[in-house]
């Protein structure tokens, strides 16, 4: 299920972001390259932000859609103890093609413990730039 601000997006389209559940990338790859294309193509048709929570197997576990300068971080726990990484990264777009992670991407990575915090940036339907944080 797709999460966060749905209004006014066709059901097609949602069920074109559903498929993405089922779709395998490498356990190796941070950032696949058709997960890359999927994210640009969609933040570009809806001129919002997208977010993929992307497991260490490669597993697509949520995905959600913001406004175009937010987005609401989905709940998840994987983790069995605070002090672990939460065994999933999540990568997000902003459609305004700034790939710098804010400071709020900053603090959601430390605070919700996440492998790594990754923002792409969207301008013009391509990839602008791509930053990532990890904790160390």
């Amino acid at each position: 299920m797709i999460h966060g601000n749905l209004t006014g997006i066709r059901e097609s389209t949602l069920n074109e972001l559903e498929k993405l559940y089922d779709a395998e990338f490498g356990r190796t790859d941070f950032l696949p390259d058709r997960l890359l294309n999927l994210l640009v193509r969609y933040t570009d048709l809806l001129n919002r932000e997208m977010l993929v929570y992307l497991g260490r197997d490669g597993e697509v576990l949520e995905i959600a859609i913001g406004s175009i300068g937010s987005i609401a971080l989905p709940e998840l726990h994987l983790r069995r103890n605070i002090d672990r990484l939460a065994g999933f990264r999540c990568i997000h777009t902003h459609p305004g093609g700034d790939a710098r992670l804010s400071d709020v991407d900053l603090q959601a990575l430390r605070l919700l413990r996440f492998d790594s915090m990754c923002a792409v940036g969207v301008g013009e339907g391509r990839c602008t730039g791509i930053s990532a944080a990890f904790l160390g």
